[in-house]
């Protein structure tokens, strides 16, 4: 093997380990790439204002799921979450909600923060009064 073979092989080898100690940093989920938090069902189909109501699903935890809104064609509405972890989500109806059927929003964490809409509905049976 000729010297500049060797000088090729090294750098080789040496890229391939930089590349194995920074795979663990990228995979770790902070990043763009992070998984996205997904609710498959509610507790319930129906609320009044005040009113707890559990998401379960994927990824439900505060660095995938910062905060939820609650959408209702044009009107969004920011609910508080009570508790979280990463497969279920609480939150509270707000007592702004009208009215109505609401698609749950979730704006993800991380350094690129998202909306992403979630394939749930919920009505708002009752408002206050």
């Amino acid at each position: 093997m000729t010297r500049t073979h060797e000088f090729h092989w090294i750098w080789a080898v040496l890229a391939a380990a930089l590349l194995m100690l920074l795979f663990p940093i990228v995979a770790r989920g902070d990043g763009p790439e992070a998984p996205l938090p997904a609710v498959r069902m509610l507790d319930r189909c129906y609320a009044n204002t005040g009113e707890a109501v559990a998401a379960t699903g994927d990824f439900l935890d505060r660095r995938s799921a910062a905060g939820l809104i609650l959408v209702n064609g044009s009107q969004e509405i920011v609910a508080t979450i009570v508790r979280q972890t990463n497969t279920q989500l609480v939150f509270q109806v707000p007592e702004a909600a009208v009215l109505g059927r609401y698609q749950l929003r979730i704006l993800t964490g991380g350094l690129r923060p998202r909306l992403v809409d979630q394939p749930v509905f919920l009505w708002i049976a009752r408002t206050a009064q």
